[in-house]
């Protein structure tokens, strides 16, 4: 027996899975028990040649809200993937751009694109403080894909360094949840509140944290929370 199709994706047989889609057109739509699409297994692999091949057998890439964007684009060196996504229309899926200008800056912030987030930034005033259709800033993106330097840009450009989204996700949960370390320091060191505490549907971010004690990266995070509140506990700790 050969692999399922969510398996044919994730090891990137192209072969396999255009047998599958063959033999049966809807598997391109299949979710598995975890509620994941074969294009969110292709798109975090990397497979750039099988996610195209799932596009053009049809898959819905705007799926359980465009999952398959945010998936892709917290993966490092995947900008093709992310850019071929964004192509079909994955981004207004994912985050409701409430505008054409809108629409073009947020996918810069997904493809990392720093340049033009400046750029556009100093030609429209207040775009890295305007929230999506579901709420979240351009910010909160940027820092839970881990990138530093759109994070960087986007302050510059006025971004609220403590903001929350409509899940009451402060920036740096964003960040610290998904053990980007670079991108928690720079919050720290911008002000971003340790804190803070998210909604009470959503843990502290400390609390969240302990319960991977095997993860490098997220006790990582945790070592650089606890310096910092170290800090704020000394007089004369500053920001």
């Amino acid at each position: 027996m050969g692999p399922s199709i969510h398996e044919a994706c994730r090891l990137g047989d192209l072969a396999s899975v255009r047998m599958l889609v063959t033999q049966d057109p809807a598997a391109v739509d299949a979710d598995d028990a975890r509620q994941w699409r074969p294009v969110f297994y292709a798109a975090v692999a990397r497979h750039l040649g099988v996610v195209r091949f799932l596009i053009q057998a049809g898959a819905d890439l705007g799926a359980h809200g465009g999952a398959a964007l945010r998936y892709a684009a917290e993966v490092p060196s995947n900008r093709g993937i992310v850019e071929l996504l964004i192509t079909h229309g994955v981004l207004d899926a994912m985050v409701r751009p409430s505008g054409v200008l809108d629409r073009q800056f947020l996918g810069a912030v997904f493809l990392g694109d720093e340049f033009r987030v400046r750029a556009m930034q100093r030609l429209h005033a207040g775009l890295a403080s305007r929230p999506d259709g579901r709420g979240d800033h351009p910010l909160h993106h940027a820092a839970g894909q881990g990138r530093t330097a759109i994070v960087r840009a986007l302050i510059a450009g006025g971004a609220d360094v403590n903001g929350c989204n409509a899940h009451g996700q402060t920036v740096l949960y964003c960040a610290g949840a998904r053990g980007h370390v670079d991108t928690v320091r720079l919050l720290l060191a911008r002000g971003a509140d340790p804190a803070a505490q998210p909604s009470r549907d959503v843990d502290t971010l400390h609390t969240w944290l302990g319960q991977y004690p095997n993860n490098p990266d997220l006790m990582a995070v945790r070592k650089l929370l606890d310096e910092q509140a170290g800090m704020d506990r000394s007089p004369s700790g500053i920001l």
